[in-house]
C-alpha cells in the first residue's frame, strides 16, 4: 500500500541531527549513502503514468528543492517531508486521472513510454546531487553516464519492459537493471 502525501510548505531545516542522535549510513556500489535513503521505487508507463519515490531511511526526509527528471525535463518537488517508510507518487503528465492527492509532475515530456526512458532523482538543483536513478529500454539515456559515475547505476538497460505497465524496484536501494521487475 502506498501512502500519498499532500505537500505542505516548510522551511529548509538543514541537518536536524541532535547530539543524542546518530546518522546511519549504508554503502552502495562503493558510495556511502546517508540516511534517510530516498529512492525511485516505481515507474508506471502510459497516459496515466507516474513515478513513485520512497523513503527507506530511518529518519524523515525533507524534500526541499529536490527534483525529478526525465531526460531533459525536470520537475521541482514541492516542499514536503517524506516520513520514514512513506511513498509519494507524482503523475507524469497533466492528463493524470490516477487517484486523488497525487502530485502532478507536469514534466511536459508527455507519457512515460515503455520503449525507452529514464528517471533521475536529485536532492537539489546541482547535477552532483543525483541520489537515485533508473533507465529502461535503451542504455543511451542522457543522464546514464552521470548515474554510473555516481555509483547509482551499474550501466545497461532494465530488463525488457515490452508488454508491461511499468517497473517496480525489487531491492531497497536499486542500483542496476537486476533490481527492477516489470509489472
Amino acid at each position: 500500500m502506498m501512502l500519498l502525501l499532500v505537500s505542505s510548505l516548510i522551511g529548509c531545516s538543514g541537518d536536524a541531527t541532535g547530539p543524542e542522535e546518530t546518522v546511519t549510513s549504508i554503502v552502495a556500489a562503493g558510495r556511502e549513502l546517508l540516511e534517510p535513503e530516498v529512492v525511485i521505487s516505481e515507474v508506471f508507463f502510459g497516459q496515466d503514468g507516474y513515478v513513485a519515490v520512497t523513503n527507506h531511511g530511518e529518519g524523515d526526509a525533507v524534500l526541499d528543492r529536490w527534483e525529478v527528471c526525465q531526460s531533459a525535463s525536470c520537475f521541482s518537488i514541492p516542499n514536503m517531508t517524506l516520513d520514514s517508510g512513506d511513498t509519494v507518487v507524482f503523475a507524469a503528465d497533466e492528463s493524470g486521472g490516477i487517484e486523488d492527492n497525487i502530485v502532478d509532475m507536469r514534466l511536459g515530456a508527455g507519457d512515460l513510454v515503455a520503449a525507452a526512458g529514464e528517471i533521475a532523482l536529485y536532492s537539489g538543483t546541482d547535477p552532483k546531487q543525483l541520489v537515485s536513478y533508473v533507465m529502461w529500454g535503451r542504455d543511451d539515456q542522457p543522464r546514464s553516464a552521470a548515474a554510473v559515475e555516481a555509483g547509482l547505476w551499474s550501466g545497461g538497460p532494465v530488463a525488457t519492459v515490452d508488454q508491461t505497465d511499468g517497473i517496480v524496484k525489487s531491492t531497497a536501494v536499486p542500483l542496476s537493471a537486476d533490481d527492477w521487475t516489470p509489472t
